[in-house]
């Protein structure tokens, strides 16, 4: 077994690990981390929104999250685009248009972002 520092992310590796890195962002967290299988940091986007359960690495290096907030007791969701050192790209707050987003997020070969909203509805609207 290597035997490693402290790390962010990794309590115990091993020979069997595959090769490459793994990308995390801890859920109420505004920090989405990239390391290797030691554990070591290779890179850290910060967000002003914390993590909400789907990250990914674009091909160009960009951060590609969904994030959101909770103030007094209203939810606020977002899709962004930060670039390597957390600048934002592209953002898209959903909520207005269409309703909460709702988990995964999904980048298309095109370059678009399919995601699940909420759409509610009050008992009148259903009926």
């Amino acid at each position: 077994m290597m035997q490693a520092q402290p790390t962010v992310g990794v309590l115990a590796s091993s020979e069997e690990v595959s090769d490459g890195y793994i990308l995390f962002g801890p859920i109420n967290s505004k920090s989405t981390y990239l390391i290797d299988a030691c554990g070591q940091v290779v890179n850290q986007w910060s967000s002003a929104y914390e993590n909400r359960l789907s990250a990914y690495l674009s091909e160009e290096g960009r951060l590609i999250r969904a994030g959101g907030t909770r103030q007094n007791g209203v939810r606020k969701s977002i899709v962004e685009i930060l670039d390597w050192d957390s600048r934002v790209v592209w953002s898209f707050s959903p909520d207005s248009i269409f309703g909460l987003r709702h988990h995964d997020i999904e980048l298309l070969p095109n370059g678009n972002i399919l995601l699940l909203v909420e759409d509610r509805k009050s008992g009148d609207e259903v009926r």
